[in-house]
């Protein structure tokens, strides 16, 4: 990308989203290198680049080959394979991998830093290696590499970026074990709010989105676990609402599995029932009969008393 394209680029999407500079800058950069940018006075970095991307809603990934630097593929590349080891629960490999991180300089500052300090706090949430306040206490130095005057109870003061709101996600986990699931719900709600404020416009946006489905999906399952359902029912709605056949379909199933098992729990069988035999369904096709979670159907016979009929009435005189 020509250094004038990028000033461009940033300039006309900032304007499009109604941001100023300093809301543009806040968790990234400062004010002054977004102004340098838009007046084509210096080239973003990747770290910068990536970040102002995220926040007006736009794959970055689109201009990797442009911006990013041969380090800052190598250290993208660690991102990505820890990230896939931490989705399948593999303690073992994402310890090795941090490890490896700890000896390379590559990882010692920037954005290998914020990834090294990332990849830690996940091996240290739950698992094998679970040490909440190790977990803490990196993921409060990575948000203040991006805001160093951080302080929790003011996020709605702030207009965060992309990568802090990730960070914060995650937090929510880490306090859910060291003060309890109300401090959890705490912090994802004024996420939600924040999500719902500062990026209504752009909340559809496939890399925006994912974590718009992250923080649903965690808040959804905290009200569940202390039976505050009809705010399960209202935030999964907002999820039900939203899906338009892409790629959080496996989100979009939660939120029909939260709404069902919070309608059933109020007592409204006639809606919860037909929305979990959908989500059992939604398992079979995805995951194929042998590996139909038998947790799911237990759960519901242990909490309302009998097996869910999951057969199907092909009626084909329906339009």
């Amino acid at each position: 990308m020509a250094l004038f394209n990028a000033s461009v680029i940033i300039k006309e999407l900032r304007t499009a989203r109604g941001l100023t500079q300093e809301q543009l800058a806040e968790g990234i950069c400062t004010k002054q290198t977004i102004y340098n940018i838009e007046s084509g006075k210096r080239k973003p970095t990747w770290s910068v680049f990536q970040g102002i991307m995220l926040k007006l809603g736009v794959d970055p990934k689109l201009y990797y080959n442009d911006i990013a630097s041969d380090d800052d593929v190598y250290v993208q590349s660690k991102r990505d394979e820890c990230a896939k080891y931490v989705s399948v629960w593999d303690w073992e490999s994402l310890k090795t991998e941090v490890d490896k991180m700890a000896q390379d300089k590559r990882f010692a500052e920037g954005e290998g830093r914020k990834v090294y300090l990332r990849a830690i706090s996940c091996l240290h949430n739950e698992g094998t290696y679970q040490d909440n306040q190790l977990a803490l206490k990196c993921q409060l130095e990575e948000i203040k590499m991006y805001r160093p005057d951080f302080e929790l109870d003011k996020i709605l003061d702030y207009h965060l970026s992309v990568a802090e709101i990730m960070v914060i996600n995650s937090m929510a986990i880490t306090y859910q074990y060291l003060e309890g699931q109300d401090k959890a719900i705490e912090i994802l709600q004024m996420l939600h709010m924040i999500f719902e404020r500062d990026y209504e416009k752009n909340i559809r946006d496939d890399v925006l989105s994912k974590h718009f489905w992250t923080n649903l999906n965690n808040l959804c399952f905290r009200y569940k676990q202390t039976g505050r359902y009809e705010e399960c029912i209202t935030i999964a709605d907002k999820g039900i609402a939203l899906y338009n056949g892409n790629l959080h379909t496996l989100s979009y199933m939660f939120c029909i599995y939260f709404k069902a098992f919070s309608l059933m729990k109020l007592g409204n069988k006639t809606e919860g029932e037909p929305l979990y035999k959908k989500f059992l369904l939604y398992t079979f096709i995805f995951d194929g009969y042998a590996h139909l979670d038998r947790w799911q159907r237990d759960e519901f016979e242990q909490e309302f008393g009998y097996r869910l009929d999951l057969s199907l009435d092909w009626d084909w005189e329906k339009e």
